[in-house]
C-alpha cells in the first residue's frame, strides 16, 4: 500500500469514527405502538438531551426515517422531541410528565394519538443497530432532504384545495369560476405559516352562500370566470366583467364579512 493509500485509509477511518461517535445512545431504547398500525421507536442519547425517533405506519414520507431530535421543554410539564422538517421545527412526539410520562405521537396532518409501550417490539432493539440506520440514512441525505422546505408540494396542496372550493361555487352559482393565486405575492415564510387555500378560497366560498340567497348575485356570479387572489397589506376587492381581484392579508380579521358585504352592496 503506497503512502497516498495509507493516508486515504486513515482519513476514512477517522471520518467513520467521527460519524459513529457523533451520537451516543443510552442502553435502552423503547418501542411504542398506537392504533392503527403505528410504531414509534425512541432511543435517547446518553446525555438525555436528544433522541433518535423513528415512526412507521404513517403512510407518509416520514415513515421509517430515523430522525435525530432535540428534547426541549414546551411548557405544562411537557417535552417536545423536535427536528427540522419541511423548512420548520416540528415536534414528532410529545412526552408529558403529568400523564405519568406518556407519549403522544403527532401525525403529519397534526392529529395526535397516545402511544403505548410495547414490550415485544422493545426487546429486540439494539442501540448500535438504530445508530447504524441513522448513520446510513444521514450519509444518503435522507434527513437533509426532508428538512428542506418543499415549496412545490405546498403550492400543489393549495391548488388542489382551491379546486374543491371552485367546484362548490360553480355548482351553487351555475358558473365556471376558478381561483388563481398570484404566487409572486406568496413568500416561503407565508406559505409555511398560513393556509393559502383557506385565505384565497374566501371569495368563492362566500359566493357559494350568497348565490343561494340572492338571484341577483347568482346572475352576477354566473358571469365570473376568474378570482385573482393576491397577498398584500390590507383587504381589497374589485371586479370587472368576468374577473374578481381580491387582495387578502395575513392579519386582517373578518375577511368573510368583508367579501360578503362587497357583493351584497353592488
Amino acid at each position: 500500500m503506497n503512502p497516498l493509500q495509507n493516508t486515504l485509509l486513515t482519513i476514512g477511518i477517522l471520518l467513520s469514527s467521527t460519524v459513529a461517535s457523533a451520537v451516543e445512545l443510552a442502553k435502552y431504547p423503547k418501542a411504542y405502538t398506537a392504533n392503527p398500525g403505528i410504531t414509534v421507536i425512541v432511543a435517547p442519547t446518553q446525555d438525555g438531551q436528544q433522541a433518535l425517533v423513528q415512526m412507521s405506519g404513517l403512510n407518509s414520507e416520514r415513515d421509517d426515517v430515523m430522525f435525530l431530535t432535540d428534547i426541549e421543554s414546551i411548557g405544562n410539564s411537557s417535552e417536545g422531541y423536535r427536528t427540522e422538517f419541511d423548512g420548520r421545527r416540528i415536534n414528532l412526539i410529545i412526552k408529558n410528565q403529568g400523564w405519568g410520562g406518556e407519549y403522544l405521537a403527532i401525525f403529519p396532518g397534526g392529529e395526535k394519538t397516545i402511544l403505548y409501550f410495547d414490550e415485544d417490539k422493545t426487546e429486540p432493539l439494539k442501540p448500535e443497530h438504530l445508530l447504524a440506520i441513522y448513520n446510513q440514512q444521514k450519509a444518503d441525505g435522507v434527513q437533509e432532504k426532508l428538512a428542506k422546505f418543499d415549496r412545490e408540494k405546498h403550492v400543489n396542496l393549495a391548488v388542489e384545495g382551491l379546486k374543491e372550493a371552485d367546484a362548490e361555487a360553480a355548482a351553487a352559482c351555475d358558473s365556471n369560476i376558478q381561483t388563481n393565486v398570484i404566487w409572486d405575492s406568496v413568500s416561503d415564510d407565508l406559505l409555511k405559516s398560513v393556509s393559502i387555500n383557506g385565505y384565497c378560497r374566501t371569495v368563492v366560498s362566500e359566493l357559494s352562500s350568497l348565490c343561494a340567497e340572492s338571484s341577483d348575485i347568482k346572475a352576477l356570479a354566473a358571469q365570473l370566470e376568474t378570482v385573482n387572489c393576491r397577498f398584500g397589506d390590507s383587504l381589497k376587492i374589485d371586479h370587472d366583467k368576468s374577473e374578481v381581484d381580491f387582495v387578502t392579508a395575513k392579519d386582517e380579521p373578518n375577511q368573510q364579512e368583508f367579501v360578503k358585504s362587497y357583493f351584497r352592496n353592488l
